[in-house]
């Protein structure tokens, strides 16, 4: 991450950056604001988020997608909204970073005492 990502205020990092990673570090985007979740993006169809939806719902079942509350749920919307590494569902990896983030949603892990940086690029 940004070297002052923990002190983001109006958009803008206190040590100058500025960016579109500048979000709140612990619920960026609310994703309880994004239902459902949808291959349109600030109004605007995008393939990225479209490939991703199809692969996740190839993953977890359809019902946990469309509670909000559910770590299927948070864990996809982090993928499609505040993953700093902007994965696509094309990279190998991606299944394994959308379950591990899912483990991280299901176990409350913004409240562990140590994340080891679990969310991180």
């Amino acid at each position: 991450g940004d070297c002052c990502e923990a002190t983001c205020q109006n958009r803008e990092f206190k040590c100058g950056v500025v960016g579109f990673d500048c979000k709140d570090p612990v619920f960026a985007i609310h994703c309880t604001e994004k239902l459902p979740l949808s291959p349109v993006i600030d109004g605007s169809y995008d393939e990225r988020a479209h490939h991703i939806i199809t692969v996740i719902q190839s993953i977890s079942e359809p019902d946990s997608l469309v509670d909000v509350q559910s770590p299927q749920y948070q864990a996809a919307c982090w993928i499609l909204h505040d993953d700093k590494r902007r994965v696509d569902a094309s990279d190998v990896l991606f299944a394994q970073r959308y379950i591990l983030a899912v483990l991280f949603y299901a176990t409350d892990g913004h409240n562990w005492n140590n994340d080891a940086g679990f969310l991180s690029p």
